[in-house]
Parts: structure tokens; C-alpha cells; sequence
């Protein structure tokens, strides 16, 4: 077993590359391999080594920007370590990338949403297989209406991501709302957003994934990518003229989840009376079963 992880040199043209999670910044690959050239590699590729069926007998599990940076200096080999063999599964090559690259270097906002929603998915998947991306509401139905369905007292899969990620189930929310109003709304903007300046900044980010609409979204990102320089998403909706349009407004929903995001622990425990005031039967119900979930009950 020792033999797994001993470094190799691989020939780069034995290795294929398949989908990848996250982005692919050209810029960062050619700084890697600057400094390789001038101090060498000294973080291995990560591979799986293929079946006898496969074109090539290595695939790229982490390490894309590296490998090409390698390739840019004009080597034909790259320093790599084995971590999977033929029988991994498509969902385990995932979670190997995730756990080498969710916090292997810098992540702004939108690349961080890509790790979390992508692992979240795959806690997902062993909670509630073939059910991946399920409302709230049809999952509910199903488990009630199905005695197949064992209901656990167990951290579901959001409590399991955000404890990997060091984050509250909220901000794991917010991350879910950032990754479905850019990246799956706006796939063809997500990248070129993310390494905008303001892309970088966490509040302009939640600003635009707020906007409730879609084609309002894309006429602010596509207004933010004119210029590289905006101070804020407010100034680029005041210079643009889409300050008073009412597809540029925020959903209520969002701003309060925002608001309550700002709120210290003694303030929020200020509202807790107010708020247990406020929900019917039924959403006391429900927030019942959210707690036991969480194992907090």
C-alpha cells in the first residue's frame, strides 16, 4: 500500500482530464509553473490509475492548474501521487478533488459556492439517493407518503457540509443562493464575474445574487464587466441607470436572511420571543422537525 502514494513522473500526455469542479484561471497556471521552473514541483498532482480498457492509464483527480503549469514550461512529465484506482466511483474522484482543492489556495465568493454546493450534493446523495436537488416541500411529501423511508435523527447532509466547511447552516444557504443565481442562472457570466474585482468582494457578490431577476441579474454583471474598476454594485446600478428599476430589486426574502446574517448572537437571541410569537401552528411544526434534524432537540 505504501506504493500508492510514492511520487511518480508521468508522462502528461498518459493523463486524461475529465470535467473539473471550480474554474480554470490560465493566469494562476502560469505563475505555478514560474515557480516550479525556478524551485520545482513540490506538490504532486493528485491521479487515478485507470482499468485496462481505459485510452490512458491515468486520470487527473486534483491538480489541473499545476499540471498545465508544468506543461507551460515546456516539461513532458509532472511529479504525481496515486490516490485512487480503477474501482473509484465518479462520486468518490469528487470528493477527493473537493478535499485537496476546497482550501488548497484562495477561493472568492462564487469558486467557494462551487465547493460547498458540489459537496453538499454529495452528502446529499447518501441521505436521500436519486433525490439530489429535491424541494424541501416534494421531499417532505415523499417521506410521508413512503413507509420505505426511514427518517434518521441523524445531522442531515447541510449540517455535515457546513461543519466541513467550518460555516453555520445560514451561511451555507447564502452560498446556495449565490451558486443558483450565478452559476445556474448565469453559467455563460459566473467566471468572468468571479474574476471581476468585485468578484472578489463578498457583499457586492450577495448584492447581485439577491436581484430576484434573472435577465435584471445579467444586466448588472454585464454592466459590472465593462469596467474593471467600480467601487460597488450600487455604484454600477446608479451609472447605468437601473438604480429605480423594479426588476433590480432585492427579494424580500434574501434581504432578511442577509439582515439576520448581520445580527450578533445576543441580537438575534433578542428576537426569539418576538419570532416564536410570530409563526403559526404549522411553521412551529415544521421548525420542530428542523431542530430534531439537526439533533439540537
Amino acid at each position: 500500500m505504501s506504493s500508492v502514494r510514492e511520487i511518480m513522473s508521468l508522462p502528461i500526455a498518459d493523463i486524461a482530464i475529465g470535467p473539473r469542479i471550480g474554474f480554470y484561471n490560465a493566469d494562476h497556471a502560469q505563475r505555478l509553473g514560474a515557480s516550479i521552473e525556478a524551485v520545482g514541483q513540490h506538490d504532486p498532482i493528485h491521479v487515478k490509475r485507470n482499468g485496462n480498457a481505459a485510452k490512458l492509464p491515468w486520470t487527473l483527480v486534483a491538480g489541473l492548474h499545476r499540471l498545465r503549469g508544468v506543461e507551460a514550461i515546456g516539461r513532458l512529465e509532472v511529479d504525481a501521487i496515486q490516490i485512487a484506482d480503477a474501482t473509484a466511483t465518479d462520486a468518490d474522484l469528487r470528493r477527493l478533488e473537493l478535499s485537496e482543492n476546497a482550501d488548497h489556495r484562495h477561493r472568492r465568493p462564487i469558486e467557494r459556492a462551487i465547493m460547498m454546493i458540489e459537496y453538499a450534493r454529495l452528502e446529499e446523495a447518501l441521505d436521500h439517493p436519486g433525490h439530489v436537488g429535491e424541494s424541501r416541500q416534494a421531499r417532505a411529501a415523499r417521506i410521508t407518503n413512503s413507509a420505505s423511508v426511514t427518517v434518521t435523527e441523524a445531522p442531515d447532509y447541510r449540517a455535515r457540509t457546513a461543519y466541513a466547511f467550518g460555516i453555520s447552516i445560514s451561511t451555507l444557504e447564502r452560498n446556495k443562493r449565490i451558486h443558483s443565481a450565478i452559476v445556474t442562472a448565469l453559467p455563460d457570466l459566473a467566471q468572468r464575474f468571479n474574476d471581476h474585482s468585485l468578484g472578489e468582494s463578498l457583499s457586492a457578490v450577495t448584492r447581485v445574487a439577491r436581484i430576484k431577476e434573472d435577465d435584471a441579474r445579467r444586466t448588472v454583471i454585464e454592466a459590472i464587466l465593462t469596467r474593471p474598476d467600480w467601487n460597488s454594485v450600487d455604484e454600477v446600478l446608479k451609472e447605468a441607470g437601473l438604480s429605480h428599476g423594479t426588476g433590480f430589486r432585492v427579494e424580500p426574502r434574501a434581504m432578511m436572511m442577509d439582515r439576520w446574517q448581520r445580527l450578533t448572537l445576543t441580537e438575534r437571541q433578542a428576537h426569539v420571543e418576538w419570532l416564536a410569537d410570530e409563526v403559526t401552528p404549522g411553521m412551529a411544526k415544521d421548525m420542530v422537525a428542523r431542530f430534531k434534524a439537526r439533533g439540537v432537540l
